[in-house]
């Protein structure tokens, strides 16, 4: 009987998956022309959400986060799969993400998740979070958060 009610209520099954926590901590950098200078001398390499910090508290009480591009897999098409840009193309347009869409306006993406921390001790381990931006997938499957999280 301790079995069934274990596996009923406490051994809850959800969608998703887990992300190895990382500090917004040297991810931020420098001035607007310096920033755009280092992107033209890079070919195409972009700065992860542009050098701008992270959100820690959103008007929608969301938090801003970065993910890994791998999380992403399972729903942008395959054609779309080819290079991490064609896939952080495809979320931007899509508003899944956020960034600058073909169009010129920016993408309004919408709260995707939820993440908690574990050890789980209370709601401020606990939050709804839209994406910014993604990390290269040979990062592994990390997720970005605000500085105030981890303080």
């Amino acid at each position: 009987m301790s079995a069934l009610t274990n596996s009923e209520i406490i051994d809850i099954t959800t969608n998703g998956g887990s992300a190895i926590q990382q500090s917004m901590f040297g991810f931020v950098s420098f001035d607007a022309d310096t920033l755009r200078k280092h992107q033209e001398e890079a070919e195409g390499y972009s700065v992860p959400n542009d050098g701008k910090d992270l959100k820690w508290l959103r008007e929608d009480g969301t938090m801003e986060v970065m993910l890994s591009i791998n999380f992403f897999k399972s729903i942008v098409p395959k054609k779309y799969q080819r290079t991490q840009n064609m896939m952080k193309w495809w979320l931007i347009n899509h508003d899944i993400i956020g960034g600058i869409k073909d169009d010129g306006t920016e993408s309004k993406p919408k709260p995707i998740g939820v993440g908690y921390r574990i050890p789980t001790q209370g709601l401020s381990s606990t939050f709804a979070f839209v994406v910014t931006d993604v990390i290269l997938e040979q990062a592994g499957d990390v997720i970005i958060v605000p500085k105030e999280f981890t303080a």
